[in-house]
């Protein structure tokens, strides 16, 4: 499981999706209010 800010990760978020899908792994995305975004390699 990765965990990242939202400022890190609109830096590179095509890459972040892409390692995701290709680890089988989860990531976390965190904004600063709190707010967690997860992306799944099995989303959708």
């Amino acid at each position: 499981m990765n965990t990242l800010s939202l400022k890190e990760a609109t830096t590179n978020l095509p890459n972040i999706v892409a390692e995701t899908i290709q680890n089988n792994d989860e990531t976390f995305i965190v904004s600063d209010k709190g707010t967690v975004i997860m992306i799944d390699q099995n989303y959708g």
